[in-house]
Formats: C-alpha cells, sequence, structure tokens
C-alpha cells in the first residue's frame, strides 16, 4: 500500500475540499449510510474506499469496531477483490446481543458475506489469536475505530504492527478526544516507521464532514523517520495517560446527552427497538431523575419480551412521580408475559379508573378477558414471535407458560383455563432448540422426553432426545432408544440408534463386551434386512447414515476392523443406491501440470481433528501440486483462513453435500483426502463415493473406515508397527517419524495462572488427567486409585469429565480412599488456561486404549512428563510414537504394574521430575515442523499417478 497516491489523489474524490460543504462525489455512500445507519458519514466512507483501493496484491482491510458495518461496508464498496477483517466483540451499544445479526443481514444485503471474515471477540484477544498463524495475512489498510480511552487506542496500535504491510495506512477515528491524539504520537516516537500524514479535526463530536475527526498516518517499514525527541518529551504528560480515559469519558458524554433523548424518540417511533433502547440506557445514566425516559425503556423491554427488565424501568418511573395511562398499560402488559391474565385483567381495570378514556387500556382489557378461557395458543403464537426474532430467552418463557395451559408433565394444569389446549408438536421442536442456546435456562431433555410422549410418531423429536440422552451418558439412554425406536419401527434412522448405538461412558469390563456383542449381531441383522427396493426406502436409509455416527465405538480397546468393514459395507451400498453415478470407478486424469490433491473436512476451522492437518498445505511444493480444500462445516475462523490462504482453491459448503460432491468431480482431482472419517456422518457418505481415482484418510481418527471406496490410510512408521496392516480395510501407508508436520504450541510463558487458580496447592502432586471422558475404561479405574495410595499429596485433574465421577468414586472406595479428597474435575478451559494448566502439573497420565494425541503434544510442548502404557491398535500407541520420538522412552510402562510404578515414582522424586522436563524441553523440537513427513507423503502422491504424468 503506498500512501503517496491516496493522498494525492484524496481531494479530487470530494466536491468542496478543504470546506465545511465537503462531501463525496460518488452518491453511494450517502445511500449506504441511509439503509445501514452508523456513527460515520459518508465522508469517511469516502476516504476508507479510497484507502482500499491502493491495496496491494495480497493485502487486506483490517477493521477494529465494525459496529453495525457502515464503515466497513464504504471500505469495500466496488472492491470484490478484497478480503476484509472485521473484529468487534459488541461490549458497547448492544444491550439485547442482537448487533452480530444485524451485522450480517448488512453484508449479506450488499453481496460481502464472502469478502468479510468477521471476529466476534475483543481485539488484543483477536490479534492474539493471529499471531498463532504461521503466515498471517498482511494489513494494507488498517482502520481503528475500536475503545477510545488511552491504554485501548495505543493497544491498536501496537498489536497490528506485526501483521502491516511493508507499506500501510492507518486511519484512526474520533481524532478529536484527546486520549487518541495523545495515543498516536506517543505511538509514533515509539516507532519511527509511521508517521502523520493527515488530520481531519470536526468543530464538535458527530459533525456532518467527517464524524468525530480523523488522523491518517502512514507506515513504512523500511524507511523510518525519527521525531524531534524534544519535541516529543515536551508534549508527554504522565498525570494525562493515567487520567486520559476519565476524560475522554466526560468529554463524550457532556457532547451526547443532549441529543441522546431525541436519538431514542426517533429510533421508537422508527420502530428500531434495539437502537432506541441503547438510546434510552445512554440517557438515563446521565439523566436517572426523567422518569417519562424510564417508561419509554420499560415498554420497548417489553415488546421484546424481556419482563425481568421491563419491571424494574417501570418501577423507577413510578418513583419518579410520573401518572399515565402508560404505567398500568405496561404493567398489565408484563403480567399477561408472565401468565398472569386475572391479575392482568385487574390492572386494566384499575388504570380505568383514574383513565377512563384510555383506548388502549380497554383494548388491552377485552383482548385479555377474551383469550382468559384459553391462553394456550395465545402463549404459543407469543413464542413463536419470538422465535422467529431469535429472542430465545423470551420464546422459552412464552411457550413455558402455553405448557402450563396444556396440562403437560413438564407443568400441572392451569385451575382457571376452561378449555384445554394441546400444544403442537412444532412447539417442543423450537422449545428444545430455545433451552439448547447459551444462557437460556431450563432442560431441553425432559422437553423431549414431554414432546416424544405426546407425538411418538414425531422423528424430529425423537432424534434429538436419542442424540441428546447418549450425548449426556444418560443411564436410560439405551433404554430409551429402544423405546422410541419401536414406537418407530419404519424409521431407519432409529434402527441404526436401536441397533448401533453404544453408551458414551461403560460403567464395567462385562457392560463393554455386552455392548460390542450388540453391535456385532446388530450390524449383521442391519445388513441381512436393508431393503433399498424403493426411493422412499432409499432416502430414508441415506437420511439415517447421515444423522447416525458409530464415533463412540472406537473407544472400544480392540480391533475393530471387522466390526468397520461392514459398516462401511452398509454405508456404502445405502450410498451407491442413492447416487450411482458418484460411485463408479474413475480412471486417473493425466497430469498436464499439477497433481491435483484435495482435502475434504467439516472441520477446516479450530479443531483438533484437523489441527496437524495445516502442516501438509503449509510445506505442499506448491509447484508440483495444486491445493483443493472442501470446507462442509459452518464456523469458519483464523485457521479457516489458514487453509484458505494455503490452497489454491478453497470451497465453503455449509452442509450442502451433493454440491461438495459435484464439485470434487467437477475439479477431476488425482487424490481426495478425508482427514477424519468417522467423526461427521455425512462425510463418511460423502466417503463411500468415488469422487476421485485415489481416496484416503488419515489419523484425526484413527480407525480404519471400513470403507470400500476409502484406498490409503495415511499413518506413521512410528504410531503403526509393520504388521498393523491387519487393522485396517485400506492400504497402510507409514510415513515416516510421525506422519505430520504439527505446528508448535504458543506455550506462555510467563504462565498466566498459578496453581491457586485452580483450586490447587504448591504441596501437591498434580496428575494431569485431561482426555475426554469416554477415553476412560472401566477396567483401568483401579490404577489411579493405587497411586493415590501410594502418593497422599495426589491431585488428579480431569476437565470435563463430571460423569466418570461415580464409576472413580467406587475403585477409590476399594482402596477405603475418598475420591474428594485426590480428584478436581474442572470445565472446559481456555486454551491459554489450560496450557498454563499443563505448565503447572507434574505428570501427564494416558489413557489406555486411546491415548492423547493433540494433548500429549501439548503437554511435550510444555516439558511435561507423559506417563503412558501402550497397546496394539495406532490408537493406543499415540503417546508412545511421539516418545519413542524423542528418545525418552523412561516413562512407557510395560504392563499396568508398570504404569502405576512410573506414576508414583515420578509423583514422589521432584529431582527425576525435573531432569525429564529439562530432557523433553531440549527435544521437543523434533516433534513439530517436520518437514521430511510431508516430503514422504507427496513422494507417495506422485506414485499414486502412475503412468498419467506426460
Amino acid at each position: 500500500m503506498n500512501p503517496t497516491p491516496f493522498l494525492q489523489n484524496l481531494a479530487q474524490q470530494y466536491q468542496h475540499w478543504d470546506t465545511e460543504q465537503v462531501q463525496p462525489k460518488n452518491p453511494d455512500f450517502a445511500q449506504i449510510l441511509a439503509q445501514v445507519p452508523g456513527m460515520t458519514t459518508a465522508n469517511v466512507q469516502q476516504l476508507l474506499n479510497g484507502a482500499v483501493a491502493g491495496l496491494g496484491e495480497d493485502e487486506i482491510y483490517c477493521e477494529v469496531g465494525t459496529y453495525l458495518g457502515s464503515t466497513l461496508i464504504g471500505a469495500l464498496w466496488q472492491h470484490p477483490q478484497v478480503t476484509a477483517y472485521a473484529v468487534d466483540n459488541f461490549a458497547e451499544y448492544n444491550p439485547d446481543g442482537s448487533n452480530y445479526a444485524q451485522l450480517a443481514a448488512n453484508l449479506e444485503r450488499f453481496g460481502l458475506e464472502d469478502q468479510v471474515y468477521f471476529f466476534d471477540q475483543d481485539f488484543e484477544e483477536f490479534f492474539a489469536d493471529l499471531r498463532q498463524l504461521e503466515d498471517p495475512p498482511k494489513i494494507g489498510v488498517y482502520f481503528y475505530d475500536g475503545a477510545h480511552d488511552y491504554r485501548s487506542t495505543l493497544m491498536g496500535l501496537l498489536l497490528v504492527t506485526p501483521f502491516l504491510a511493508d507499506q500501510a495506512l492507518i486511519i484512526l477515528d474520533d481524532y478529536n478526544w484527546q486520549s487518541v491524539q495523545q495515543a498516536a504520537w506517543d505511538f509514533m516516537a515509539s516507532h519511527p516507521q509511521c508517521q502523520s500524514l493527515l488530520e481531519l479535526h470536526t468543530p464538535i463530536a458527530r459533525y456532518p464532514t467527517f464524524w468525530n475527526g480523523i488522523h491518517v498516518l502512514a507506515w513504512n517499514r523500511h524507511q523510518p523517520q525519527i521525531v524531534d525527541p524534544g519535541l516529543l518529551q515536551q508534549k508527554r504528560q504522565q498525570t494525562l495517560i493515567t487520567d486520559l480515559y476519565n476524560l475522554q469519558m466526560q468529554e463524550q458524554a457532556a457532547e451526547q446527552v443532549k441529543g441522546l433523548y431525541f436519538e431514542a424518540m426517533h429510533w421508537q417511533k422508527a420502530q428500531e427497538w434495539d437502537r432506541a433502547i441503547e438510546a434510552y440506557q445512554r440517557y438515563l445514566e446521565q439523566r436517572p431523575q426523567e422518569g417519562q425516559a424510564w417508561s419509554n425503556l420499560g415498554n420497548l423491554y417489553l415488546i421484546q419480551g424481556e419482563i425481568d427488565r421491563a419491571r424494574p424501568c417501570l418501577q423507577q418511573a413510578a418513583m419518579q412521580g410520573i401518572e399515565h395511562p402508560s404505567l398500568y398499560l405496561n404493567e398489565g402488559n408484563c403480567l399477561v408475559a408472565e401468565g398472569e391474565m386475572g391479575a392482568a385483567i385487574a390492572m386494566y381495570r384499575q388504570g380505568l379508573q383514574p383513565f377512563p378514556d384510555s383506548e388502549d387500556l380497554q383494548a388491552n382489557l377485552r383482548l385479555t378477558e377474551a383469550i382468559q378461557g384459553n391462553p394456550g395458543p395465545f402463549y404459543e403464537k407469543e413464542g413463536d414471535r419470538h422465535f422467529h426474532d431469535r429472542r430465545y430467552p423470551q420464546a422459552a418463557q412464552a411457550y413455558g407458560i402455553a405448557l402450563t395451559y396444556g396440562a403437560t408433565a413438564l407443568s400441572p394444569p392451569d385451575p382457571t383455563a376452561s378449555t384445554r389446549y394441546t400444544p403442537r408438536e412444532s412447539l417442543y421442536s423450537r422449545l428444545y432448540h430455545c433451552l439448547s442456546q447459551p444462557r437460556v435456562s431450563g432442560d431441553p431433555v425432559a422437553v423431549l422426553r414431554e414432546g416424544f410422549s405426546r407425538y411418538p410418531q414425531s422423528e424430529e423429536l425423537a432424534f434429538h432426545l436419542v442424540t441428546r440422552l447418549l450425548q449426556g451418558a444418560a443411564p436410560d439412554a439405551l433404554t430409551v432408544i429402544q423405546q422410541v425406536a419401536q414406537a418407530q419401527p419404519d424409521s431407519f434412522t432409529l434402527r441404526l440408534f436401536q441397533t448401533l448405538a453404544v453408551p458414551l461412558l461403560y460403567d464395567s469390563p462385562a457392560e463393554m463386551q455386552h455392548h460390542l456383542q450388540r453391535y456385532r449381531s446388530g450390524i449383521q441383522h442391519l445388513l441381512a434386512t436393508l431393503d433399498l427396493s424403493t426411493p422412499g426406502a432409499i432416502e430414508a436409509a441415506y437420511q439415517g447414515i447421515n444423522r447416525f455416527s458409530n464415533f463412540y465405538l472406537t473407544y472400544q480397546g480392540c480391533n475393530l476392523v471387522a466390526e468397520q468393514r461392514q459398516y462401511g459395507q452398509l454405508v456404502q451400498r445405502i450410498v451407491a443406491a442413492k447416487y450411482p453415478n458418484f460411485c463408479q470407478p474413475l480412471a486417473m486424469p493425466p497430469v498436464t501440470d499439477k497433481i491435483r490433491v484435495g482435502y475434504c473436512s467439516h472441520y477446516l476451522h479450530s479443531y483438533s481433528g484437523t489441527l496437524w492437518l495445516t502442516g501438509w498445505l503449509k510445506y505442499a511444493d506448491r509447484s508440483r501440486f495444486e491445493i483443493h480444500c472442501y470446507y462442509t462445516g459452518n464456523k469458519p475462523d483464523a485457521v479457516t483462513e489458514f487453509f484458505r490462504h494455503h490452497s489454491d482453491h478453497f470451497h465453503h459448503f455449509p452442509d450442502q453435500y451433493e454440491a461438495t460432491a459435484q464439485q470434487i468431480r467437477t475439479d477431476h482431482l488425482h487424490i481426495l483426502v478425508y482427514p477424519e472419517l468417522g467423526m461427521h456422518p455425512p462425510t463418511i457418505a460423502l466417503a463411500a463415493q468415488r469422487l476421485a481415482p485415489v481416496q484416503c484418510t488419515a489419523w484425526g481418527h484413527p480407525l480404519t473406515s471400513g470403507l470400500p471406496t476409502v484406498d490409503y490410510y495415511l499413518s506413521s512408521e512410528l504410531m503403526d508397527s509393520p504388521q498393523a496392516q491387519a487393522h485396517y480395510t485400506e492400504t497402510l501407508i507409514r510415513l515416516p517419524h510421525l506422519g505430520i508436520a504439527y505446528p508448535p504450541p504458543q506455550v506462555p510463558n510467563p504462565l498466566p495462572k498459578s496453581r491457586a487458580d485452580f483450586g490447587l496447592s504448591d504441596s501437591d502432586v498434580v496428575y494431569l488427567c485431561c482426555q475426554a471422558p469416554f477415553k476412560y475404561l472401566p477396567q483401568y479405574d483401579y490404577l489411579l486409585a493405587a497411586i493415590a495410595q501410594a502418593v497422599p499429596q495426589a491431585q488428579f485433574v480431569f476437565i470435563r469429565a463430571d460423569g466418570l465421577k461415580p464409576r472413580l468414586s467406587r475403585a477409590f472406595s476399594t482402596l477405603n480412599l475418598n475420591i474428594d479428597d485426590y480428584c478436581r474435575f474442572l470445565p472446559v478451559q481456555t486454551r491459554l488456561d489450560y496450557l498454563a494448566l499443563n505448565g503447572l502439573a507434574d505428570v501427564y497420565l494416558d489413557t489406555i486404549g486411546f491415548t492423547g494425541g493433540n494433548m500429549t503434544l501439548d503437554a511435550l510442548a510444555c516439558g511435561l512428563p507423559v506417563v503412558t502404557l501402550p497397546t496394539e491398535q495406532m490408537r493406543g500407541r499415540l503417546s508412545w510414537a511421539m516418545l519413542q520420538r524423542l528418545d525418552v522412552t523412561e516413562t512407557i510402562a510395560d504392563n499396568e504394574a508398570h504404569y502405576v510404578d512410573l506414576a508414583v515414582g515420578l509423583g514422589c522424586d521432584p529431582q527425576r521430575r525435573n531432569a525429564l522436563r529439562q530432557k523433553i524441553s531440549q527435544t521437543s523440537a523434533v516433534l513439530f515442523d517436520d518437514v521430511a513427513t510431508v516430503e514422504a507423503l507427496e513422494n507417495f502422491y506422485v506414485s499414486q499417478v502412475g503412468d498419467s504424468r506426460p
């Protein structure tokens, strides 16, 4: 980004430049602002747009403080080739949490949804995450409109510098504030690469020229110009830095309070409820004695169904002495929303005594009296209204009241209702959806149970019920599955659950064996009775395999190749009937330029099952290989952008599997790789088609796929022995070392937390037990109790594993130990906190049968000693392979007794632990960024092309 042409051409883009009448020559920006109101002007949009026009190749536009998107849309207008990063956590001006939905709608309205990557987070977290990328894109234009206190502004400048292009523009909004000015000059003092290019002040805030001032800075990494140190020292005032934030807030409040009430009324008349609420809130912060504003705000909350917020506002209005029909009207409406019909009628009548001519009170009284006899349908419609607007807490409340009048098991019948109300099937589905959202209280499983009892033929309710019970490890999960399948014998989806579902957690080894045998019988029965004779039967079977996964079977500790082969045959027969044209053999296309390799996954975002894949793309030889990525998930983030950046062609088809298959066929790949087959049912169905001449899977899910359409399993020489071919239906390819080029974890130093933050003391011997709960098999529970018996200070730290507590408690009780004295169960941790926990622990205790993968790599990156007991299958040898690669084999156990001895020995010997930490830290680098594995992988790819190369 060369700033010189931008500055030279800037005035030509405006009429009346450098006057109070300045405005863009292009009328589009005023039209954009009319559709997407924001805290900016058309002049600012034109300035940003002109800056973006000068972006160099591979440079992006980055904006901190996007709000509803007015500046973002203005910047990208008529620049379809430009990629933008937009960052906003909506910490301000977002009282009901709807800003993101409005922003997304605005971007879609202007066709920008594919150009913009939005990051819903604090900008400091955003830049911290951006550092995790090995090759982040360069920012050519950076617009900062985040918090405008001194520290936030300065941090916004400091954190962006590693990501700026060699030449770039930095544009600061709200430059009138002294805090922003001081931060800018302090930044230039410490960064001679940055120079002031243009200052555009305005007389007051919200001015029609450049809103509240703009400062344009030029960045040139290779041509620094040192500012006069005497001048900078003279300007620097230590007390000002401390006081700047409060000063800025005082200035801003003084400027804004006068117009806030009129702004709120304007939005209220325009039925822009969220904007009106925001304006009233800001006004009342400054003028809390204004009773009418409290009344208006309460009414707005009531419109949106937020009774808990509406009532305090109405009470505040009454305390300020306001006397108006709206007080009675709004209080009555609150009572209606809460299901108190009788009390609402009394309130309306009370209001009509001092205000007998109020038409609103009269109308609401008549309506409430009319629906009092059968209120259920009214509240169901209210729930639908809130559900449509994505106000899930309010929808859940309304649906719950509707059920009260339906005399369901969830709610006793209301004695005042004269007519019995029958809730619709959709009410249960929608209420379940509401209760599944974050921060919405209620029991979604109870809703599903009640809904299914009323509508036993609803396959949707049945499916959600059985999956929720399995995921929650409910004790009656399998019993309910049997009942549900019996109620819907024609549902192939439920038949799959009935015959093949296994528990998330096992209570005993005998139970494990029982369910394995049940699975074996079930899959044989399904294969023998599979009916694909009609289009309806084919469609039902196809929908079934897209909804069911035998994922948890993986955690049986035995060779499952026969079971997987049978399940693969079942899936492939169904898919072949559904898509016969996509299941025919494909000839290898000729290689006219490069070998075309595709990677297809539902998880091309921040996810453990595909994080390891990043190295294969990062170190790919792009002169020989053309990389295609197919992303079927819908959680794009910085990792998704990494895959996009390292692909020649990146296709995003969220949950669109036919379109994905067609695109893959259209691209005429030579080789197609599914990184983690077995975790996502629709991806298994994709892999059951023949979309490329050579199809592979890899150790994102360390188990054979069983699919006859998958030709190769890409493993490693350490994780799989030479005899391991017997564990796979695919041909086994053992790549060197670990077979991957894993990115090194960014270990925090110093650690951001102490042991006390996790409820641990410095005298504890902390054993980290961080695997998913279903990796802990019941036959090994006694090992932890045996370690605890020998190490009185032991603390076993589990994460998201509360379901294990009853079973582990029995194992500890056998040795007369209290589990609460030794085990600590923590919730899911942030990435940073989890790495800190690794740094604070003493020993990492690996699971047996299915060891750690990503988590073992994290532990070793933190220098944490790992005790592991390998088994025969690949999934039981992951940690063993990593320790072999490090040549740290002294913590590899030969048997269960040896496992206990190693754990006890390390727990009781701090010097030995420290020596191991040092040894691991000195050698752990060999685990990461292993380019040799990528070279071997690509040699394998070349070998598969054969004679097709000219």
